[in-house]
């Protein structure tokens, strides 16, 4: 069976009806189906996360978490997504990214279309080593400070899960 498939049991779990088309829009289940395929590759069947607001205007975000070994099979991003990303997806496969154990790739699913895709790195043991390494390549000067304060600022014997750049979302 192929990812694609899989993923379609997926929104057949999630039904259909008119709970679905209210919760995440009319045009977004196409959308986010062209979003996966544009990204499934590797061995391993991507995670797949939906994020559905409660309010507001309806649609989701989709989140597709590609693992370290379909990066390093070779992944490419698809076509939309900014160059600097497929640069980053290089230092994840290389010796940089070794303390991650993937890339988690956000969409921002509305009625009017698919985002380009957000790129997120998913950690190993909560530790980013090149902190300044990857939030340069994302082109966040000031990332790898405010990575390292909020990694700071967690209880003792927390971690981080995951670290990112989100452009055009506050904060």
């Amino acid at each position: 069976m192929t990812h694609l498939e899989q993923y379609d049991l997926l929104w057949q779990v999630i039904g259909n009806g008119k709970r679905v088309s209210e919760l995440l829009g009319e045009r977004c289940t196409p959308l986010a189906r062209q979003a996966f395929a544009s990204c499934a590759c590797g061995t391993a069947m991507p995670v797949v996360y939906l994020e559905i607001p409660l309010a507001g205007e309806p649609g989701f975000d989709l989140q597709v978490c590609i693992d370290r070994s379909s990066v390093r099979e070779g992944f490419r991003l698809p076509a939309n997504a900014p160059a600097r990303e497929q640069e980053l997806l290089t230092w994840l496969a290389g010796p940089n990214g070794t303390g991650c154990t993937g890339v988690d790739l956000a969409f921002d699913l509305r009625e009017r279309g698919i985002s380009s895709p957000q790129l997120i790195v998913l950690m190993n043991k909560g530790i980013l080593q090149d902190a300044e390494g990857f939030f340069a390549l994302a082109g966040v000067p000031d990332g790898a400070q405010r990575y390292r304060l909020a990694e700071s600022m967690a209880p003792n014997g927390w971690t981080s899960w995951y670290t990112g750049v989100l452009p055009g979302r506050p904060g």
